[in-house]
């Protein structure tokens, strides 16, 4: 008997906080958080609501998914042409974020996203796009299948309406994945820490033709 396929369904508000804590595990590891909030004791707490507060942002402003019971993976987009206002920052919570994040982490978080918006704007030469702002997979749930279904609604729908996706990516053991969804490295950002180089790769995926079966 064929083992069913995962639900996918939209972030659910009574989630958040589970969905939240299973991004903060997926990028335990990563660079450019490690970087974000450099204190270690409080990284993890940090962590988790640095994605809360950008859950609410796409929850108003785009589309997010999650995929298992209990919850296994998420995915937050921002649909096209979407632009996030202080205003919109202000009810995700953004005056909190010195209190819950410290000043420095607050500040390069704002500096960081300001950055990235305003470059991937000159690459994207002013089209409307996709943007996948967080996609995360349990570590223990990881080769299921789960986060190619969980992006699969979006990609099939940008597919569709030939729009471009986009995302920033900061870890190098994740290209490969990207890569296999259709993402392309156009260009990366670095950031200057000591004397380390942080990366942050801007990705695009062109809109995928589908291809016509063989007679």
């Amino acid at each position: 008997m064929a083992k069913a396929k995962p639900q996918i369904r939209s972030l659910e508000e009574n989630a958040r906080a589970d969905a939240a804590k299973v991004m903060a595990r997926a990028f335990a590891e990563d660079p450019i958080y490690h970087y974000l909030l450099p204190k270690e004791r409080h990284y993890h707490r940090r962590l988790v609501w640095m994605m809360q507060f950008m859950l609410r942002i796409c929850e108003r402003q785009g589309v997010t998914h999650q995929i298992g019971s209990p919850l296994q993976g998420v995915a937050a987009w921002l649909k096209p042409g979407e632009k996030i206002s202080f205003l919109d920052e202000i009810r995700a919570g953004v005056l909190t974020a010195p209190l819950h994040l410290g000043l420095t982490s607050a500040w390069r978080s704002n500096n960081i996203m300001a950055a990235t918006r305003k470059n991937r704007t000159r690459l994207s030469s002013g089209k409307d796009y996709w943007y996948l702002w967080q996609f995360a997979v349990a570590p223990e749930s990881r080769g299921k299948g789960f986060g190619r279904a969980l992006l699969e609604p979006v990609l099939k729908e940008a597919d569709e309406t030939g729009t471009d996706c986009w995302l920033d990516n900061s870890n190098i053991v994740n290209l490969p994945i990207y890569e296999a969804f259709g993402f392309k490295s156009v260009e990366e950002y670095k950031i200057l820490q000591g004397n380390t180089l942080k990366t942050i790769w801007h990705m695009r995926r062109s809109p995928q033709k589908s291809k016509k079966r063989k007679r």
